[in-house]
């Protein structure tokens, strides 16, 4: 047996340099992670806000943090523990349980489903950032307001919508809404905007994780900063604190049924788990991706941990600039806040205006917040832009992350795919996922994206975390788990982690299953006209469909649930120690594993 270096021990010798993520970046791939979906959340508390008569802010916050212990750091460090120790992506990382390697192609498909969408969306807010610039004049409406807004449905000024930024987006954006166009269109300024993100995202993939990573750091820093000036303007703006004060005063109407009771009407803790689900991409194969790459010894707790927290962090400050926006506009315009915020949802629209099927309600940051950031000081315009582009360099960020995360489980499945120059592989990775999503807003537009979005954030996410926490939990075991961390980190993992992640395995069941219970039982279906049963069948049928592959190839039922035989350690020397680990601790595991025996070729001293 040849000597080896440390080096050997720490790379994953399946992708090439290209593909990996070195432990320094780590932090700021779970930064961009974490700021993946800003707008979700603010959806949620506005179709929340509205159905309950009251700002939910602090149940959906004690929600989430309820979700986040209870389901966020134990799933996202399962995801990071599988791929990081077996070096492979979402879907080989299923060779620890063939029964139920269709959770990999599944989730691979929702991957591509996801980014798909989301690149639209991205490109929206491009869309908008042009907008504020070049429709300097449609945002303004201090010289009169009441021809402006229309909230309670008695300005016939305006029309049948709230806003002109509204008529805007339900107009031109929303295009394929039966209800508002016949005859879908092509939206060449939507499809332009496309393009040009596409593109910026290519140029930072084309050249190699070291380039990307630099461009995350300047996006997000940039944003950062964007959303500190953002919130700084907004709470010296006249009428800015008022919508601040309304969230905190939200502590005294907290619902407790609706957070301990995720089974009823309008709870709070069911759409956080919902929002939880996308917002930090558990089971879309992003943390399998980039901890496929990881050195072998990299830590998984904290990398989870500051996930969640990073996505709080940032959940909280848009929520309390969008609080301060709602407070200016309602300050300038005379309007009343609670008639104001959530007024986008059916059960508070009034008749009078313009009537839409659930797939068709906008988004405030799209219809009514533009106004509110008009009034703020200096230019008509500047606010705007900065917002619009606040938000869109986080979304460029994940859109080229997205990319890489596709290439890296394409050179996996197919490496000879991706024998030619890195520069022609993304740039053929990055056209297909941009035709796709032409397709989206040329055919459907924003409401089969919100199909997607709806079926991918209550039906498919659910199933396959589920699916996910029962093949590594109870098929792989427990303390299998237990014994690969101690054997990969030096970690012992206690008897009160064990049960926590036991714990977490009940509540993501149980969770699923109301969300998926909750979807048919509010006509999800009939919304949907059904169309939801072929997406479902094209994504969850693998699960079956290769389990039945696995069983008659391996004709026996041990082959079938047990591990493979080359899934383990990316390299020979980590395998073959881990044969020896007993997982005892009457020896240090780092002198063990790294310091003397695999460098001196002492592999035998504890036999």
């Amino acid at each position: 047996m040849s000597a080896t270096t440390e080096d050997d021990t720490d790379k994953n010798p399946k992708f090439p340099e290209k593909f990996r993520w070195t432990a320094k970046e780590i932090p700021l791939l779970v930064w961009v992670l974490g700021v993946m979906t800003v707008l979700q959340s603010q959806r949620s508390l506005q179709t929340l806000d509205g159905q309950t008569g009251g700002s939910p802010f602090v149940e959906y916050l004690l929600g989430y943090l309820l979700t986040a212990i209870l389901v966020g750091m134990p799933i996202a460090f399962l995801e990071m523990y599988a791929s990081q120790y077996s070096a492979r992506g979402s879907v080989a990382t299923w060779d620890v349980c063939p029964l139920f390697r269709g959770v990999g192609y599944g989730r691979l498909l929702t991957l591509l489903l996801f980014q798909a969408y989301y690149n639209c969306l991205v490109a929206l807010l491009l869309l908008y950032g042009v907008r504020a610039i070049t429709e300097r004049d449609s945002w303004r409406c201090e010289n009169n307001t009441a021809y402006c807004f229309n909230f309670d449905g008695r300005n016939g000024a305006n029309g049948r919508f709230r806003t002109p930024a509204e008529r805007y987006y339900l107009q031109e954006i929303s295009n394929g809404a039966p209800q508002l166009n016949k005859d879908w269109h092509v939206n060449w300024e939507w499809i332009g905007s496309l393009l040009s993100s596409a593109a910026l995202a290519l140029l930072g993939c084309c050249l190699g994780c070291r380039i990307l990573n630099r461009m995350f750091a300047v996006c997000l820093g940039v944003s950062f900063i964007q959303g500190l000036l953002l919130l700084c303007a907004s709470n010296v703006t006249m009428g800015g604190l008022s919508g601040a004060e309304r969230l905190v005063k939200s502590v005294q109407r907290i619902g407790w049924k609706r957070l301990f009771k995720p089974w009823i009407l309008h709870s709070v803790t069911l759409e956080a788990f919902r929002d939880f689900n996308v917002g930090i991409g558990i089971g879309l194969g992003l943390f399998s991706t980039i901890s496929a790459t990881r050195p072998f010894k990299s830590g998984l707790h904290g990398s989870s941990i500051r996930l969640n927290l990073i996505h709080l962090e940032d959940m909280v400050l848009q929520s309390v600039l969008t609080a301060n926006l709602y407070g200016i506009l309602c300050h300038f315009g005379n309007l009343n806040m609670e008639q104001v915020i959530g007024s986008g949802i059916s059960e508070k629209r009034p008749p009078t205006l313009h009537s839409l099927s659930v797939t068709d309600l906008p988004n405030d940051v799209f219809t009514v917040l533009p106004h509110a950031l008009a009034f703020l000081p200096g230019s008509n315009f500047f606010w705007i832009f900065i917002y619009y582009s606040s938000i869109f360099l986080r979304g460029l960020c994940c859109m080229a992350l997205l990319i890489q995360a596709v290439m890296q489980e394409m050179h996996e499945w197919k490496p000879n795919v991706l024998r030619c120059s890195h520069f022609f592989s993304t740039m053929i990775i990055t056209l297909a996922a941009t035709l796709v999503s032409c397709a989206v807003i040329s055919t459907g537009g924003m409401p089969f994206i919100a199909f997607l979005h709806e079926c991918i954030r209550q039906l498919i996410l659910p199933c396959l975390i589920s699916f996910e926490v029962i093949g590594l939990l109870y098929f792989y075991g427990i303390f299998n788990i237990a014994k690969d961390v101690h054997f990969m980190m030096g970690l012992k993992i206690s008897k009160y982690c064990i049960i926590l992640l036991t714990l977490s395995s009940l509540v993501v069941v149980l969770l699923s299953g109301i969300s998926i219970y909750r979807f048919y039982q509010e006509g999800g279906d009939k919304i949907f006209n059904g169309y939801h049963k072929y997406l479902l069948s094209v994504v969850l049928s693998w699960i079956p469909l290769m389990a039945a592959v696995r069983i008659i190839r391996k004709k026996s039922w041990k082959d079938v649930l047990r591990p493979n035989k080359d899934w383990g350690p990316p390299t020979n020397y980590l395998r073959l120690s881990r044969s020896k680990f007993k997982n005892k601790d009457d020896f240090n595991i780092e002198e063990y594993i790294y310091e003397k025996h695999l460098k001196q070729n002492k592999m035998n001293k504890y036999d």
